[in-house]
């Protein structure tokens, strides 16, 4: 219920203005179109904006019936609030659509001293564009949720056919080099073998990936870096022998909040330390404390990576310059995003004479304090 009493003096002494003047300038500055009518549809007064809604001087409406100037109709429309405003003693709003725009038509009743609505104010405001944009989102929304759908369809498909059908040719190529082949012949299954193990080691990358980006927060127990660490390196254990690259890892317990999701950070830099060092080389495995956290670095004697892509590095599909490229860089913006679930940092810095070291901070697992029993 809207009770309408104009206590203006304080305002028109500060503004220097009366308070009829104050009235009528604070009534045309609205954006909404407002109107004021009696109960039966009378316009009484009409602000700027309304006139031009209706496309009308205030003089033509004042004295015409709303629905006459608004719907040019004879009768209040179906959907007028009004009526109900009127009975309820409250604002009622309605949404209606003229002339190919979108408005909220609000009324609210004026009850003077008799307790009995005379007046009612009659907002109507533009809501177009909001509509446009509502409906335009919305829209993205379908496109957004039908893509989605294709991504996972796609990613199924990826990680389940195309690993199938890899493995039949990977058996295929075992098969033959369990066979007599000529030297030649030989080398061609292996390098075929190898690719085979690389198109694998891709897929699984992306699905992995795609996985991290739908993940949002992660449960968090205490997990042991280094029987972890160890875990990652028997899996590669067999590539880096083959490679004659020394690995040192690091010794004792060294507690993390985590979740084991962090297998995948610690595989994948020493997989990318595989790729990236030269036969006969060593990589290095570290874990330091810090009074809140712990820090792993992994050191390879390889290539190493320009200045100027080490901000970047992390980034999906960027790699360290040209030379010496392996691989998709999937590998390190998986370790990225699992690194950022667990609140931690990544960065990468040069190794001393040659390569680089790939350092990993994460939330230290602190001894539980002793309660005291009285």
């Amino acid at each position: 219920m809207l009770n309408i009493r104009l206590t203006l003096n304080f305002v028109t002494e500060e503004v220097g203005m009366s308070s009829h003047n104050l009235w009528k300038a604070t009534f045309n500055s609205m954006e909404e179109a407002i109107s004021i009518h009696r109960v039966d549809g009378t316009i009484l007064k009409a602000n700027r904006a309304f006139c031009k809604l209706v496309g009308l001087g205030e003089e033509e409406i004042i004295g015409k019936k709303c629905f006459e100037v608004v719907h040019k109709s004879l009768n209040f429309p179906h959907f007028c609030p009004m009526k109900k405003s009127i009975k309820a003693l409250d604002k009622r709003s309605v949404e209606v659509s003229m002339g190919g725009r979108h408005f909220i038509v609000s009324t609210y009743p004026i009850v003077e001293d008799s307790a009995e609505c005379t007046k009612v104010v009659h907002v109507i405001k533009d809501v177009t564009q909001l509509k446009r944009a509502r409906e335009a989102l919305k829209k993205y929304a379908e496109k957004l949720e039908k893509a989605n759908s294709q991504r996972q369809l796609l990613i199924d498909i990826i990680s389940h056919d195309l690993l199938n059908i890899v493995g039949t040719i990977m058996n295929s190529q075992e098969l033959l080099l369990k066979s007599p082949l000529a030297q030649g012949q030989r080398r061609l299954v292996e390098c075929s073998l190898q690719s085979s193990l690389r198109l694998v080691d891709i897929i699984r990358q992306a699905s992995s990936y795609s996985r991290l980006e739908d993940i949002d927060k992660l449960s968090f127990k205490e997990i042991e870096l280094v029987e972890i660490i160890n875990i990652s390196y028997r899996l590669l254990m067999s590539d880096f022998k083959r490679k004659g690259i020394r690995v040192i890892l690091p010794q004792g317990k060294f507690w993390v909040l985590g979740d084991e999701i962090l297998s995948e950070v610690f595989y994948n830099l020493l997989s990318n330390a595989l790729k990236y060092s030269p036969e006969g080389s060593t990589v290095k495995v570290e874990v330091k404390e810090e009074p809140e956290s712990i820090v792993v670095s992994v050191a390879d004697e390889g290539c190493g990576i320009p200045e100027e892509y080490r901000e970047t590095i992390f980034d999906r599909y960027v790699r360290g310059g040209k030379s010496g490229v392996k691989g998709t860089g999937l590998g390190l913006a998986i370790v990225k995003r699992i690194v950022e679930l667990h609140n931690g940092e990544v960065w990468v810095e040069a190794n001393s004479p040659k390569g680089s070291v790939f350092k990993v901070r994460l939330m230290r697992s602190m001894p539980k304090a002793s309660v005291a029993l009285f």
